[in-house]
């Protein structure tokens, strides 16, 4: 398999769109402005510099012709954007893999065997898994403390090993950072004021903590570490239960560390742990539902079992 560590570290993305070419514009001025703003909020904890790695996403190309309007429909356009990838990382001992690929089998095998290069034991599995969640959240969290919720799922969120050991983080794609204004007030980040197509849904900006975390849930948990579990298990042979008990464990202890207001880390508290309904990020029916340009990706939110609660029942 080949890794980004082998790859130059800059890289084109082209985009050719299915949809409204302005898409891609608002998104290139998402990316900017969600980037600097995702790189104040890593300053803002001392612990994130050395962990968390972002893409830089500043250079995009694209035709927009005069006589449009920045919110036109304008379909199948091609885009371009230049994804540089952090230096410090592309040397020969890192290895940088998209989480994504740690949720698949292929005929009865699972990525992790050759990415620790070796048979590995029951042990060395949830080893692997449990610094895997622990890391993962408590870098999560903490941007969460801070404001923001970048892009965790597992297309868009990679883990860094050094030596085989995970280090940190890369994230990538910073069109959709989500955020909590009133936290990122109180550390003195701005509003980077996202310029969002008048009429169409918003998921950037949360006024609510709940609304926030619900991207923990989804997102990090429900499409990313579930996924993962899913694959451990079934080629391992480890109960699933076993990996769901260890991202319980690893999602308090990361809503315990971070410095929140009580109040508000009861209210997490409660959402996370206690509410016997959990949302659920849906995507094919808002997909096939989906009528003229899409203002982002289509997608929904449904109601689903807490997957906690549903732990402590087995």
């Amino acid at each position: 398999m080949i890794t980004l560590a082998k790859l130059k570290k800059h890289s084109v993305l082209l985009a050719i769109l299915m949809g409204a070419f302005s898409l891609v514009l608002t998104n290139s001025a998402f990316n900017i402005v969600g980037e600097r703003m995702f790189r104040e909020a890593i300053a803002c904890d001392e612990t994130l510099g050395d962990r968390v790695f972002l893409c830089e996403e500043k250079n995009w190309w694209g035709y927009l012709p005069q006589s449009m309007g920045l919110f036109d429909d304008h379909p199948r356009h091609l885009a371009a954007q230049v994804r540089i990838y952090p230096e410090e990382i592309m040397k020969k001992d890192y290895k940088i893999i998209p989480m994504s690929s740690l949720g698949v089998t292929l005929h009865g095998h699972h990525f992790l065997t050759e990415l620790l290069d070796g048979n590995l034991s029951n042990e060395d599995v949830i080893s692997f898994y449990t610094e895997l969640a622990a890391s993962f959240y408590d870098i999560t969290m903490r941007l969460f403390k801070i404001g923001i919720v970048p892009e965790i799922h597992g297309q868009n969120c990679c883990v860094v090993l050094k030596n085989k050991k995970i280090v940190g983080f890369l994230f990538r794609d910073h069109d959709s950072v989500r955020l909590h204004q009133p936290y990122l007030d109180k550390h003195q980040i701005k509003d980077p004021e996202y310029h969002i197509r008048p009429g169409y849904s918003n998921s950037l900006y949360n006024e609510t903590i709940e609304k926030l975390i619900y991207y923990v849930q989804s997102l990090g948990t429900q499409v990313n570490l579930a996924a993962i579990m899913e694959s451990l298990s079934e080629v391992y042979d480890i109960p699933e239960e076993t990996f769901w008990q260890i991202t319980e464990m690893k999602l308090r202890e990361s809503l315990h560390t971070i410095d929140i207001p009580e109040a508000d880390r009861e209210v997490l508290y409660y959402e996370l742990f206690e509410r016997k309904e959990w949302p659920v990020k849906l995507i094919i029916r808002p997909l096939l539902e989906s009528d003229g340009v899409p203002g982002a990706m289509p997608s929904g939110k449904g109601v689903g079992h807490n997957p906690f609660l549903s732990l402590r029942r087995v």
